[in-house]
């Protein structure tokens, strides 16, 4: 598509100023089980395409902040307690 769009910037003799498009791509991860899926994996190789992701993308799968989540596990569990075993699950999750 790329090299379309190239290949009509490069013939365009409209000086005019004739309509113009602009085009906007953006990729959003979606877990699946299709077997023509991409795998995906973190990676600190230079080479490899860059993945932005936005808080809000974050917040659709994960709404519940800090406060939240441990206001419903109070509620859930009548012998749940904030401390280090705690913070530990929490921050391995």
């Amino acid at each position: 598509m790329l090299a379309y769009l190239d290949a009509c910037e490069a013939t365009d003799t409209d000086d005019a100023g004739g309509q113009h498009v602009a085009l906007r791509l953006e990729t959003r991860l979606v877990r699946g089980k299709d077997t023509a899926a991409v795998e995906f994996r973190y990676t600190d190789d230079p080479n490899a395409p860059a993945v932005a992701m936005r808080q809000e993308d974050i917040l659709k799968n994960y709404p519940m902040t800090y406060d939240l989540l441990t206001a419903a596990l109070a509620k859930r569990y009548s012998d749940f307690m904030v401390n280090a075993k705690y913070h530990r699950l929490r921050r391995g999750l």
